[in-house]
């Protein structure tokens, strides 16, 4: 799942952070999310609950979230990630 990430952060089409994904969940501009294996509980349930209603799926990634900044070469952790739709 990595991949994709990496992937849509060249394409410059990921989003980083719980509150841009929620917000961007709302506008129905989200193609897939992500969650980190040490994503709280409750940010889980309420993104999880989120995407399920707008019917996007959802990733649970093995890797933590310092993992995921890393692979992301950022210098901060990132729980939540997706990627944005395209305008087509």
């Amino acid at each position: 799942m990595a991949e994709k990430i990496v992937e849509a952060l060249k394409e410059k089409k990921l989003l980083i952070g719980a509150k841009v994904v929620q917000q961007n969940l709302m506008t129905h501009s989200v193609k897939e999310i992500f969650l980190s294996a040490n994503c709280s509980e409750q940010m889980r349930n309420k993104i999880k609950l989120q995407a399920e209603i707008a019917k996007i799926p959802v990733t649970e990634l093995a890797q933590t979230s310092e993992e995921i900044g890393a692979v992301c070469k950022k210098p901060f952790a990132i729980t939540v990630a997706a990627i944005r739709k395209t305008k087509d």
